[in-house]
């Protein structure tokens, strides 16, 4: 009747140093019906079945969702981060270890707050840079399929985290705040609002 059921196969089903392009692999017979007669054609060569994306693209989130977190220093969390952090470069497994088939990458709102620094074979960093006040940023993961003959397919989780204003820059904001604040107010820079002539600070009371 012409429907297609488009290829599916869980990645971690995947052993060996088979790829996903023999399982893809297909040689299609074509049986084609008129007035009663039915003519049946095979192709001399093989084609690869599509992927079934949405699948795919459902499977990713749902690993995502449970296997994929970023790594926070000790004392910090989502709402309080004040050191740098590790961004997983693959998604984790039950046994602790690595989703060999799985990519990640990740990208920041604010590369000022949070840089993200590293290569595609290891965990990234994101280099936190404190301000004065604090910051929301957020982080977005990319989640993908890197085996051969894998999907196309990727998918995002968003991490919103807050970096923690730094202490030490406040006081110095502070400070320096101040010593614009003595140097505008200055008696010696005082004048007489109607004329604009200086007033002498000593006849002042």
């Amino acid at each position: 009747n012409g429907d297609i059921t488009y290829f599916f196969m869980d990645p971690d089903d995947l052993t060996g140093w088979v790829g996903f392009s023999t399982y893809r692999t297909i040689k299609p017979t074509f049986k084609l019906t008129r007035d009663g007669e039915t003519v049946e054609f095979t192709p001399s060569r093989t084609t690869s079945m599509p992927w079934d994306e949405a699948k795919v693209a459902q499977m990713l989130s749902e690993d995502a969702d449970e296997c994929l977190a970023i790594e926070y220093a000790a004392g910090d969390s989502a709402e309080s981060v004040t050191q740098d952090m590790t961004l997983p470069y693959k998604l984790a497994d039950v046994s602790g270890g690595e989703k060999s088939w799985s990519k990640v990458t990740w990208t920041s709102s604010n590369e000022d707050a949070v840089k993200i620094t590293g290569y595609s074979w290891e965990d990234y960093e994101g280099n936190i840079t404190r301000a004065a006040a604090d910051q929301q940023v957020t982080l977005t993961a990319t989640i993908g399929v890197s085996s051969s003959g894998g999907p196309e397919t990727t998918v995002q989780k968003e991490f919103s985290i807050t970096v923690k204003g730094d202490p030490d820059k406040v006081a110095a904001e502070q400070e320096e705040l101040q010593k614009k604040v003595e140097a505008a107010f200055d008696a010696s820079k005082l004048t007489y609002s109607e004329d604009g002539a200086a007033i002498d600070p000593d006849a002042v009371t």
